[in-house]
């Protein structure tokens, strides 16, 4: 049984049930927290990161892509990216006699572009529509932006 190290007051019923488990044989430790860069990992973090869109950062703090269960994607309390475009590997639903289902950071899926609107995932069209098969989307990286330069405008 391991605990992080907590850096905040207001915690100490966690510290005494870590002591009370020890003192009844059940082993304790209270480990150092996990940084990346010059700060601790947290939770809040991770979810700024991906509200940032930077999700490069989130998966390192995560140990993996960040993935989102396409049913609950709308479900309070899901953090998506902003809006944009992404490029996301999509996960078949589990299938019965097919394995138990999705791990993050598993090799396959189709590789996919999807937008992101209004809190809402949209997949392509050729993705889209009836009993879709696709019920994790993980991930990679945002797209690039379709920002071009008018060269046109300017002079010599």
């Amino acid at each position: 049984f391991f605990v992080a190290s907590i850096q905040r007051r207001g915690y100490i019923a966690d510290i005494r049930g870590v002591f009370i488990n020890d003192a009844q044989g059940v082993p304790a430790e209270i480990v150092e927290a996990l940084t990346e860069g010059p700060a601790p990992i947290s939770s809040s973090r991770i979810r700024a990161a991906i509200a940032r869109g930077e999700l490069e950062e989130a998966a390192a703090m995560l140990g993996y892509p960040y993935t989102v269960d396409i049913g609950d994607a709308a479900a309070a309390g899901i953090v998506l990216p902003p809006p944009g475009k992404y490029q996301v590997l999509l996960h078949e639903k589990a299938v019965a006699g097919r394995g138990t289902g999705f791990t993050c950071g598993a090799s396959g899926g189709k590789a996919a572009e999807i937008q992101i609107e209004e809190g809402c995932i949209r997949l392509p069209p050729a993705f889209a529509g009836g009993l879709s098969p696709w019920e994790y989307v993980e991930f990679l990286s945002q797209s690039a932006s379709p920002f071009r330069v008018d060269t046109s405008l300017l002079k010599a």
